[in-house]
């Protein structure tokens, strides 16, 4: 039975005491970390570069324990193939814009194994770009992504590198910076050179398992007791992707440390130690770091007022610099006035809203800096909208020309003259229409060009396009039609109270009917919803059965493509004629002579829920054209 502690791992098919092919030193040392060893922040210092070297000692970072049961007797026994390193991780970064590129050279200065044998070279160089996408200075939390090459370069017997080709590292980062306090945290993935590791004990029983890609997290704070010095700790850990249940594959480690800034500024000194009582590669049950660096302080005055964030009452706000508590960081208010007038003078009874309070007109007021979008309102005047910018300098003012509402009245008639009540739509490009019911329609509008439409129950629409001028009254009557066509959507019909009619024996239309026709194209033009109509031409029994057949055709042809000029697409209409084959009067009859001959529109696609009759059916019961007189 095998125990894995602190990273009991060898490579495949090596016996004890041998290396293998994957990396044994899993401490993560990032770039250009503002306060601590392992864990990475979203800080950027654009236009200036990085440099730090971190020595570090890692006590027994790759052995295992096994129990030997020997006469009965169980001994733990231990082997250890990294017995202790001591490193230097040389690490560099440089930023442009929001973009920080770095590589980190890690050189072994001495290793021993288990027999003591010493060692040194390079370890498994990175490279490493991170990208900052939210400034903890600006936002309530910092947010960087980062990625890290990782290099086959190992040049030493111990592990630490995979040797059959390069892996690859990402991590999200997010932190947030308190006054005192800084908290950050990584999450990502690693991608390592997948190896079979066998481990071999001295009676040659041995176990396998898989080493390959892994999960990471690392969370740290730092408390700052003053800008020059402070402390941290950092819990970093790993668990391998493909073996979840090993304790070879797994690790975690906790570190302490510390920094200090002398009267250089940018020379950064740092020392810690670290332990683990967790099994897994890499985790030392002792590890002690110090380093030194030069790392220009993060740049902390977003505003650029020169007040440092933290001194800073209003960070994100510059400082007006007019000699009035310059050193709180915050604008102070500006003088604003407001003057107000219409085309007789100025105006003293309009309200104004800036910063969401109400402000006096033709007087002064004081807002903080900004920029305010609001409106400017008066009784009988059209709203007016402002644009206010307020910044460091002298006293705004700013007028506003207030324009009067236009006035109009629309009196609607029936034919005889008598005031009907009417349904009034009146638009103005895409705002919402405004609409009343009654005999008359009296509001005061803004200036501009309108679309009014007028409906009556019986009455043809009507349609008005008209223009008020600011400050206009204008009266407009109208007097309505009779209704020569209506749409029956129940019916599946448009139900015409006028007969089409023709010049004699021809398919030629009377002048007379196109008034009739014109308000059935407009219907069709105001019903979208109607995709298909069948006009329908009829005569009486009079004359020849083929003649009439064919004049039938050639009316209702005829009757479409006038409704095709009107504005009726094509692929919305059809027509067919039935002759005298479709009689409403039977029999040889003055009212069948009279009523027979006719033109129908029956809706055959679309317009309503009433079932489509197929092409040439007669219309269904109940649904027969009213009588009307009609022409050959």
């Amino acid at each position: 039975m095998y125990l894995y502690v602190f990273g009991s791992a060898l490579a495949q098919g090596v016996a004890a005491g041998e290396m293998p092919p994957i990396n044994a030193q899993m401490l993560h040392h990032n770039i250009d970390g503002a306060y601590m060893f392992t864990v990475d922040d979203s800080t950027v210092r654009p236009g200036t570069g990085t440099l730090r070297a971190l020595v570090h000692y890692t006590l027994d970072p790759l052995h295992y324990e096994y129990t030997l049961t020997t006469d009965g007797q169980s001994t733990l026994v231990r082997d250890e193939l990294i017995s202790s390193l001591t490193m230097v991780d040389a690490a560099g970064g440089y930023t442009l814009g929001l973009v920080r590129f770095g590589v980190n050279v890690p050189l072994l200065l001495v290793g021993t194994d288990d027999g003591g044998r010493a060692a040194y070279g390079l370890g498994e160089l990175s490279l490493d770009a991170k990208l900052q996408l939210a400034d903890h200075n600006q936002k309530r939390f910092g947010v960087a992504v980062d990625g890290r090459l990782l290099v086959s370069s190992n040049t030493t017997p111990f592990a630490l590198g995979s040797d059959t080709g390069a892996g690859w590292e990402t991590s999200l980062i997010v932190d947030r910076d308190y006054e005192k306090l800084f908290l950050a945290g990584n999450v990502g993935f690693r991608r390592n050179q997948r190896a079979e590791v066998t481990v071999t004990d001295s009676s040659g029983a041995a176990d396998s398992f898989t080493w390959g890609d892994q999960l990471h997290l690392r969370l740290g704070g730092a408390w700052r007791f003053t800008p020059k010095y402070g402390v941290s700790a950092e819990l970093w850990g790993w668990q391998g992707v493909s073996t979840l249940d090993l304790p070879a594959t797994r690790g975690a480690e906790l570190l302490l440390g510390g920094w200090y800034r002398p009267k250089a500024k940018a020379l950064v000194l740092r020392a810690g130690i670290g332990a683990s009582p967790a099994t897994g590669i890499g985790v030392a049950p002792f590890r002690a770091l110090v380093s030194a660096g030069y790392e220009p302080q993060e740049v902390r005055d977003a505003d650029g007022d020169g007040i440092r964030d933290r001194l800073d009452s209003c960070p994100l706000d510059p400082e007006d610099g007019d000699g009035y508590l310059d050193t709180d960081g915050c604008p102070e208010p500006v003088s604003v006035t407001v003057l107000v007038r219409g085309p007789a003078g100025p105006v003293t009874e309009a309200q104004l809203k800036v910063g969401g309070k109400s402000q006096t007109i033709n007087q002064a007021f004081e807002v903080p800096f900004g920029r305010y979008f609001t409106e400017v309102q008066a009784a009988g005047f059209e709203p007016a909208e402002l644009a206010l910018e307020v910044k460091d300098g002298p006293p705004i003012t700013q007028e506003v020309v207030l324009v009067p509402f236009a006035h109009l009245v629309v009196k609607v008639t029936d034919p005889a003259g008598q005031p009907v009540a009417a349904k009034l739509t009146l638009r103005r490009g895409a705002a919402p229409p405004a609409i009343s019911a009654g005999p008359a329609f009296d509001q005061r509008l803004q200036g501009g060009d309108y679309g009014l439409l007028v409906e009556v129950p019986g009455f043809k629409p009507v349609r008005r396009p008209l223009t008020l001028a600011p400050g206009e009254h204008q009266v407009l009557e109208i007097k309505l039609e009779a209704e020569r066509a209506v749409l029956d959507a129940e019916k599946k019909r448009i139900e015409i109270r006028e007969s089409v009619y023709f010049e004699t024996g021809k398919a030629a239309i009377k002048p007379e009917s196109f008034a009739l026709l014109d308000d059935v194209a407009a219907i069709l033009v105001d019903h979208p919803e109607i995709t298909r109509v069948r006009v329908e031409g009829h005569t009486d029994s009079r004359g020849n059965g083929p003649a009439n057949l064919k004049l039938s055709k050639a009316r209702a042809a005829s009757v479409r493509d006038y409704l095709i000029q009107k504005g009726v697409a094509t692929d919305r209409l059809e027509s067919e004629g039935y002759g005298e084959g479709k009689p409403l009067v039977p029999g040889e009859n003055e009212a069948a002579w009279t009523q027979n001959p006719r033109v129908d529109f029956f809706i055959v696609g679309g317009g309503g829920p009433g079932p489509t009759p197929p092409p040439g059916s007669p219309p269904p019961p109940g649904e027969r054209p009213i009588p009307r007189p009609g022409s050959k």
